[in-house]
């Protein structure tokens, strides 16, 4: 397997990716958040960052070309410094940092030493099967990151991924720098390299190894440790003593980040991923059926009174008055 391939060694991150951060007079997100759109026909362009910032691990970031101008390409997709101010308080006149964009109407890759400009780029090389001048729309950009190595590798629609060749910041979002009107990008996925996952038949001997009582006196032995409880006069039993408790801790914490692990795999898995959908069904329906219900009470019309009712009601009202009993269609005295 290549090293940057996407494979299952990569799967959905927990955190969901989408364009946070734009000028809401030049742009609009849509499809919760993950398309952002140019809707300002004005001159100049409009920039965009994504709501993941990346500071250590392997990542793929995948972009989709939705809509282009005269399908020509004429937009920067890329990351930019994470760390930046105007990537975490845009505004009109921020100064932004450097980034790292592929253009995809000449199939090059630029550097930029402020994205909030627009005349501070710098072309670094091309990439194959990039120059996507007429067939832009529709078209898939691969951003390979890696925050060890801080490289970044380009493909496009499935060709070879091409290394940059520059050093990125610490951290980098995502980026796109749209400049007609009607041109659109969406952030169609995150993909994050797993952590590892520790082999199953290794849980259960971590599980069982210590009770919970016995493992908060560890947890409480080791404590001791790390605030200097142990004196000069500590003895060969005591430091041993510690020892095992100290492995102890160590073995039931790798434990449960095996059990986290596991579990973040089971929900980044999930189809669809991140949506309780058939619950939220159920929770819907239940919303709906109350709402239909009070509607129901609230407009009911008074239910008609039988006549017999009334006759009973009537002459239990004449007789507490006159002193007479009825019955049904009959007066009598009362003695």
């Amino acid at each position: 397997m290549a090293p940057y391939a996407v494979s299952t060694d990569l799967v959905w991150s927990l955190a969901r990716p989408c364009w946070n951060a734009y000028d809401s007079s030049e742009l609009m997100a849509e499809e919760r958040g993950l398309c952002i759109t140019r809707v300002a026909d004005r001159a100049g362009a409009a920039w965009a960052l994504g709501s993941a910032e990346l500071w250590e691990g392997r990542h793929v970031l995948r972009f989709e070309i939705v809509n282009s101008h005269k399908n020509s390409g004429n937009m920067h997709i890329g990351v930019c410094d994470g760390s930046a101010t105007s990537a975490r308080c845009p505004a009109a006149k921020a100064v932004g940092g450097t980034c790292l964009t592929f253009h995809p109407w000449d199939g090059c890759l630029y550097e930029w030493e402020d994205w909030t400009q627009t005349s501070c780029s710098e072309e670094l090389k091309p990439v194959p099967g990039g120059e996507l001048d007429g067939d832009a729309m529709g078209a898939v950009v691969l951003l390979f990151i890696d925050m060890q190595a801080r490289s970044m590798r380009v493909a496009i629609n499935g060709g070879p991924p091409t290394d940059a060749g520059v050093r990125l910041p610490e951290s980098v979002r995502p980026f796109v720098r749209l400049v007609h009107a009607g041109d659109a990008v969406r952030l169609a996925q995150w993909q994050m390299e797993a952590p590892p996952v520790p082999p199953p038949e290794h849980l259960p001997l971590c599980r069982t190894m210590a009770t919970p009582a016995q493992l908060l006196a560890a947890a409480q032995q080791v404590a001791d440790v790390i605030a200097g409880g142990l004196t000069h006069g500590t003895g060969h039993a005591e430091v041993i003593s510690a020892e095992v408790a100290l492995a102890t801790v160590d073995k039931a914490v790798a434990a449960a980040r095996g059990e986290l692990a596991a579990a973040r795999t089971r929900i980044a898995l999930a189809d669809p991923p991140y949506q309780m959908v058939e619950e939220r069904k159920r929770i819907d329906a239940a919303i709906a059926a109350r709402a239909a219900e009070r509607q129901l009470v609230e407009a009911a019309v008074p239910m008609p009174v039988p006549a017999a009712v009334k006759s009973v009601v009537a002459g239990a009202v004449q007789s507490a008055v006159t002193g007479t009993t009825t019955t049904t269609g009959t007066a009598t005295a009362t003695d």
